[in-house]
């Protein structure tokens, strides 16, 4: 992971990026791990994909943070 924190305006088109991120059902707050798949410029949301359990969740970006570029690598 790089030193530098991102945030949603310096995501650059081609590249891969992870963030922590809070989801909201009902009460219940939880914290999540997971890749940036899409995002809303308009309405400030983003598409992420949790990698524990792969579900999708659309997120505002003011539940995001710890955002950092993807170092993908071969499982040797």
């Amino acid at each position: 992971m790089s030193s530098k924190q991102f945030s949603f305006s310096d995501i650059e088109a081609g590249k891969s990026y992870a963030c922590r991120f809070l989801i909201r059902e009902g009460l219940a707050t939880t914290k999540l791990f997971g890749v940036i798949k899409t995002r809303d410029s308009e309405q400030q949301l983003a598409e992420i994909v949790d990698t524990e359990s792969e579900n999708v969740y659309v997120v505002k970006w003011e539940d995001c943070w710890d955002i950092d570029e993807v170092e993908w690598r071969d499982p040797d």
